[in-house]
């Protein structure tokens, strides 16, 4: 019975979560965003994700009613909106560790890299020795 009492409150736990860690970070420590472009981007991600919810229930009482006179069924539109909210909120907490991480390590490990730290330790190395 509980579970089912407090099953919708962990995204809104997560979610202050995510604002208290943003704030401390911008407050207490600020230089260690490494990637302030990125940490932007969560931010504004995790805004769009608060605000999603509510533009989407405007236009899903439109999507259910059309499915009502139909004849089918307005819970599959619920699921696929509600995913939407959800993967903003992924997105931005991916964003946020990654704009924390050290860049040369972080580029080191991230996929689409392409190699760059690489060549920019290489140039550091180049430029140590000169």
């Amino acid at each position: 019975m509980f579970s089912q009492l407090f099953a919708g409150m962990t995204h809104g736990w997560l979610q202050v979560a995510l604002l208290v860690a943003l704030l401390a970070v911008l407050i207490f420590k600020p230089d260690n965003i490494q990637r302030p472009k990125y940490f932007w981007k969560a931010c504004m991600l995790f805004v769009l994700s608060l605000f999603v919810p509510a533009v989407l229930s405007l236009f899903s009482g439109g999507i259910d009613a059309e499915a009502l006179l139909r004849g089918g069924s307005p819970g599959l539109w619920q699921k696929i909106l509600a995913l939407i909210p959800a993967a903003l909120f992924a997105l931005s907490v991916f964003l946020t560790l990654y704009s924390l991480f050290p860049t040369s390590d972080a580029d080191a490990c991230w996929p689409f890299s392409g190699g760059k730290a690489k060549k920019r330790r290489a140039s550091r190395r180049s430029q140590a020795k000169e």
